[in-house]
């Protein structure tokens, strides 16, 4: 049996009985390789591919081999009890940070593990102890007790390792210098043959010691290579990181790869493995037959989705993901339920926790030493708090992560520093996915084997974060406020491998239009409709949704995307969303003020906004009157007061006092039209310097504050929305706390 329960183990380690191992492994052309080929030593491999499992089998079936062909006194395995791997699960000395800048080198810590290998093997080989310190140079003298430590019996390779640490930075590498020739010359003459299996170093390193993750774990590679050239009869089965075999360089790499072997998984493969062990586990032949149910309910596109197909999207494609799914479903799939809908959702509503609570929450601490950003559960969960959507555009990814970087941010992914990359670090991790990116019609997560990248561009138009963060991410906006909140995009399924098609383009269009509308009635109606679009596509607009929202009189960019849905939800096509017209009514102070007149300009329509000027309008319109007409029956006129503006509009000099005349006559009748603003720092003298006496006391826009805040203020008349979104007001007023009057 596997396990004493026979029910699913979620970690290789504590299989203490290999017996069913031939039944229970599942072979993939990359698994058959390191089991079938003997010049195969190294796995390499994400966190939860299978690493231990595989050295396990390799071991198992190595012992098999050497039984029966009556040959197992011929070869010492290391260890030689449970659980058969040496398992560096634990650093067990302080490393100091003069300790921790030696072990940054790859170099550095391969010398230490070919010392630790050969030390271990030669425990094990049992040599003449007294006559191999006798003869030791004089310069090894000194360590003799410390060698007759690591050779009198036989030790493993963790425990030697971890007392070569405990000597100390300085005494370590004296120890090194002083008998590695000795010892590296005695390991050569070994006649018998050794294997050594090491696992699980990543682990040692992963609650510390970030700085060294990566070298410390090549350098045993590169140890292990060099050991087993060094002598013939010693073989080392080990396992490697992905994530920091990648990142690795050195002049032996070629020849090494030739020993290695990277474990991947396809869709098809990974669907083929969960069969597999519900055949070993639950003697069901398929997910399905084990559940008693084919499809789970999908309350996002509302249609069923195949049960793998659900788990493999709330999987980071790992084995060891669906291992825990169905560790947990099969405690509750003979449960009690009140029907089989009930079941599907109970058993959907699992998964979904599992992926929260399990593989989201430990995969921060698996990967935090490979991120650049996010660095901390901190850092992490602050981030995540910032996503509102499971679907962003670049844009909107720009502006979250200047966001979270407080401002700091170039705008250039490219060009920002890696600790100011929080969506490249969610990437790495495969938590943030790609779509309609250049010759890809499907969503792409990276997968666990696939390397890391550096800085995301624009070479995609939308990005997708992983639905196994839904409830994280949903539990991180209970804890800020009771209106925080995450939600999933109406009608677009999120997965990896999923099609990204036209449609998606459009609902997605749809959604975001919905969300631009900032109002929660509206959405709602507008919501309701889009589902039942989904639900039944031939479906109209219903004559009492188009009379609750043509009854009120809606802001003029509200009103503009209403009358965009509708036209959607008639024809199943959606109209370009026009933008906002402005036009920039200012006076010519001197040129330095008109090039700053078209700089803001320029920046107006960056937001977004179909902004214009006489500079842009003269060829269409080469009457100035003309021009003058056609500017003000534009959506919204910004005029820009400054001095010379309010001299030329109070004494009616020139085309300026035309424009203020015309403005004037209207600016009652349509006040929200039009927004004054000033270059200037805004305050009450200078009210009194720039304000045409037609304006009155009207509100004037401070450009200078609104560099701080992106425009707000600004955008918020152009848009004709609020800036700070009050509370709407109780029905029931407070009342009073009356106070208590003491008797006199």
């Amino acid at each position: 049996m596997i396990s004493d329960s026979k029910k699913w183990e979620t970690d290789a380690g504590n299989i203490s009985d290999y017996s069913n191992f031939d039944k229970f492994v599942y072979r993939n052309s990359s698994i058959n390789e390191f089991l079938n080929n003997s010049g195969k030593y190294f796995v390499i491999a994400a966190k939860g591919i299978g690493k231990t499992l595989l050295l396990s089998y390799k071991r198992y079936l190595l012992e098999k081999k050497y039984i029966s062909d009556n040959n197992s006194s011929s070869v010492i395995f290391i260890p030689n009890h449970h659980p058969y791997i040496s398992f560096i699960e634990s650093i067990k000395t302080t490393l100091s940070k003069d300790y921790i800048s030696k072990f940054k080198e790859w170099e550095y810590c391969k010398r230490i593990w070919v010392l630790v290998i050969e030390l271990a093997a030669l425990s094990y080989f049992e040599i003449d102890i007294d006559n191999f310190l006798l003869n030791l140079p004089e310069r090894a003298q000194r360590k003799k007790n410390s060698l007759r430590n690591f050779l009198r019996v036989p030790n493993s390779v963790e425990y030697i390792f971890n007392e070569l640490l405990n000597f100390g930075e300085s005494s370590l590498t004296q120890f090194v210098n002083d008998v590695s020739n000795y010892i590296s010359a005695e390991f050569s003459s070994i006649n018998k043959s050794i294997v050594i299996f090491i696992d699980r170093l990543d682990n040692a390193l992963e609650t510390s010691h970030d700085e060294i993750w990566q070298p410390i774990q090549t350098g045993l590679l590169e140890a292990a290579w060099d050991v087993m050239r060094t002598c013939h009869h010693v073989k080392v089965y080990l396992s490697i990181r992905q994530e920091a075999y990648a990142a690795h360089r050195s002049r032996n790499l070629n020849a090494i790869s030739a020993t290695v072997v990277e474990i991947k998984y396809s869709n098809k493969e990974l669907r083929e493995l969960l069969n597999h062990l519900v055949k070993f586990y639950e003697k069901n032949n398929t997910i399905e037959d084990m559940l008693g149910f084919d499809s789970f309910p999908n309350t996002v596109t509302y249609k069923n989705e195949n049960v793998f197909e659900f788990m493999l999207r709330y999987s980071i494609y790992r084995p060891r993901d669906f291992v825990q799914f169905c560790c947990e479903l099969s405690k509750t799939k003979d449960a009690l339920y009140g029907n089989l809908d009930d079941k599907r959702m109970a058993q959907k509503e699992e998964v979904r926790r599992i992926s929260s609570n399990v593989i989201v929450y430990s995969l921060f601490e698996e990967l935090r030493m490979i991120l650049d950003c996010l660095t901390t559960q901190e850092r992490f969960d602050r981030f995540l708090t910032l996503l509102k959507r499971n679907i962003i555009s670049y844009s909107e990814m720009k502006m979250i992560c200047r966001e979270f970087n407080e401002g700091n941010c170039s705008g250039i992914c490219q060009k920002c520093p890696r600790d100011q990359h929080p969506f490249c670090d969610l990437f790495n991790m495969g938590l943030l996915g790609l779509a309609d990116a250049p010759g890809i019609d499907i969503q792409k997560f990276k997968k666990p084997y696939e390397k890391l990248t550096k800085g995301l561009n624009n070479s995609a138009n939308f990005f997708l974060i992983h639905p196994a963060l839904r409830e994280y991410i949903n539990e991180l906006h209970r804890t800020v406020s009771a209106t925080s909140k995450y939600d999933l995009y109406t009608g677009i399924l999120v997965g990896e491998g999923v099609l990204w098609s036209d449609n998606y383009r459009v609902i997605y269009s749809v959604n975001r239009l919905i969300d631009k509308l900032n109002d929660r009635v509206l959405s709602d109606i507008f919501r309701e409709e889009l589902i039942r679009s989904i639900k039944q596509p031939r479906s109209r607009l219903l004559k009492v949704t188009q009379n609750q929202i043509n009854n009120p009189k809606y802001p003029l960019y509200k009103q503009r995307i209403i009358d965009v849905l509708i036209e959607y939800f008639k024809k199943r096509t959606i109209p370009k969303l026009a933008p906002i017209s402005i036009f920039i009514s200012y006076a010519f102070d001197n040129q330095a003020h008109k090039e700053k007149v078209e700089s803001f300009v320029d920046l107006l329509r960056t937001m977004g906004f179909d902004a214009q000027m006489d500079s842009s309008l003269k060829t269409k319109y080469q009457d100035l009157d003309q021009m003058m007409i056609a500017g003000l029956k534009m959506d919204k006129i910004i005029i820009i007061l400054s001095e010379e503006y309010k001299r030329k509009a109070d004494n009616a000099i020139g085309g300026v006092w035309k424009e203020f005349k015309m403005i004037v006559n209207d600016l009652n009748i349509h006040s929200e039209k039009y927004i004054f603003v000033c270059f200037k720092q805004f305050s009450e003298e200078l009210r009194i310097k720039v304000s045409p006496l037609g304006i009155g006391n009207r509100w004037i826009v401070d450009l200078m504050k609104g560099k701080k805040d992106n425009y707000c203020e600004l955008v918020s008349f152009i848009k004709e929305e609020k800036e700070y979104p009050f509370s709407t007001v109780n029905d029931v007023a407070v009342d009073v706390s009356q106070r208590i009057i003491k008797p006199f």
